[in-house]
């Protein structure tokens, strides 16, 4: 039985280092503000980090660094444009996100940011990570990678939880541990929750309770 538990603890670890590592990569390819409504969550994030307001919905406008940084991405699809002046490396050159948000920049047209119509808590521990951690210091590719990572942080513990899961409802250690492989298999899950997204804090909360429940 020690044997057992020993390998089952074993597995888990693996898991869970398999799941971590292909959030990072997914993290990595996908290019930035592409996941679903990504520069909508980061804008609500840089709201709070700044000033604390979660204004109604409808009533909350794009952050304007946000808006200016597409061009630094090629995030083309929305209207952003490489600026003209930049070196062909300028990937190497971008300004950092608190320039491009400094009252001196140029203000992009501004546009409606939705995501007020969602309760605060992801946002709040992000902008709590963007304060902690300067982020804002960073380019704009440098600053949606370091947001990407610290979000797919919440969703690490979901390989023990499915394992726990699993062996409370009856399953061998070996059928546990291949329940803590399941995330990693998922490659919906890891496509979408790559991306800064308040799914994460969300699928954490719901998979905790499914685990209490059990």
């Amino acid at each position: 039985m020690r044997l057992l538990a020993r390998g089952e603890r074993r597995g888990i670890v693996w898991a869970t280092v398999l799941f971590a590592g292909l959030l990072a990569l997914w993290c990595v390819v996908a290019p930035p503000y592409r996941a679903a409504d990504e520069p909508m969550h980061i804008s609500t994030t840089l709201r709070l980090a700044d000033s604390g307001r979660y204004p109604a919905p409808g009533r909350a406008l794009m952050d304007p660094g946000v808006l200016a940084s597409y061009g630094w991405v090629d995030y083309f699809g929305a209207g952003g444009r490489r600026p003209a002046t930049v070196r062909p490396d300028y990937l190497a050159h971008a300004p950092s996100m608190r320039a491009l948000r400094s009252p001196q920049a140029p203000r992009p047209a501004t546009a409606i940011d939705q995501m007020t119509q969602h309760p605060p808590g992801y946002y709040l521990l992000m902008a709590g990570a963007v304060r902690l951690l300067h982020l804002q210091d960073l380019t704009p590719y440098g600053f949606v990678l370091a947001l990407r990572l610290i979000s797919t942080l919440l969703l690490l513990p979901l390989p023990w939880m499915c394992a726990r899961v699993a062996r409370r409802l009856g399953l061998t250690p070996a059928g546990a541990v291949a329940a803590a492989f399941l995330p990693a298999a998922w490659t919906q899950l890891l496509n979408t929750s790559a991306g800064v997204n308040n799914g994460t804090l969300q699928l954490l909360a719901t998979t905790a309770a499914l685990a209490a429940l059990v």
